[in-house]
C-alpha cells in the first residue's frame, strides 16, 4: 500500500492540489450524511471536505492517516499517491478534501496497514469495512 517517497514533507503546511470547496464540515456530520445515501449504507462516492485530528499515521512513509472526530473515522488515502503525509502528523488538526466511499480491506490488508501503523497485526484474522477518503488535498495545523 505504501509507495516511497522522495523526502518526509514538513510537518504542517498544506499537501496535494488546492481545495476547491467551501468550508469544511466535521468528519462525524460528513459520514451520517453519508449514510443517508438511499442505500443506507454510503455505497455511493462522494466528494467532501472535512475536518478532524490525526489519530494514526503510516509510520513508513506517511501513505495514509486515520481522521477522527469523536468516535467517527475514516481512513485518508492519497490519491494516486501524489504526495505522502508527515509521520509525525498524530494529534494534529487536519483539513481534508476528496471522495468518501467505504471499503472492505482483506485481512491480509488489515495486517499490512497494522503495521504500517507501527502495531504487529498479529490477532487480525478477519477483514474490516472501513470510510475511506481519497485525499486529493490536505491541509495540517
Amino acid at each position: 500500500m505504501c509507495v516511497a517517497s522522495e523526502a518526509p514533507p514538513a510537518s504542517a503546511g498544506h499537501f496535494g492540489a488546492g481545495f476547491s470547496l467551501g468550508e469544511p464540515a466535521r468528519l462525524s456530520a460528513a459520514l451520517e450524511r453519508a449514510t443517508q445515501t438511499p442505500e443506507g449504507t454510503g455505497g455511493g462516492v462522494q466528494v467532501v471536505q472535512v475536518e478532524g485530528e490525526v489519530a494514526s499515521v503510516c509510520q513508513k512513509r506517511g501513505c495514509w492517516m486515520v481522521l477522527a472526530d469523536g468516535s467517527a473515522n475514516a481512513r485518508i488515502l492519497i490519491k494516486d499517491h501524489a504526495f505522502s503525509i508527515p509521520v509525525d502528523s498524530r494529534g494534529k488538526t487536519a483539513r481534508v478534501e476528496g471522495t468518501l466511499e467505504t471499503r472492505t480491506f482483506s485481512a491480509g490488508q488489515v495486517r499490512h496497514l497494522e503495521h504500517d501503523a507501527g502495531r504487529t497485526g498479529d490477532g487480525v484474522v478477519s477483514p474490516r469495512q472501513e470510510w475511506v477518503l481519497i485525499a486529493t488535498a490536505v491541509e495540517l495545523r
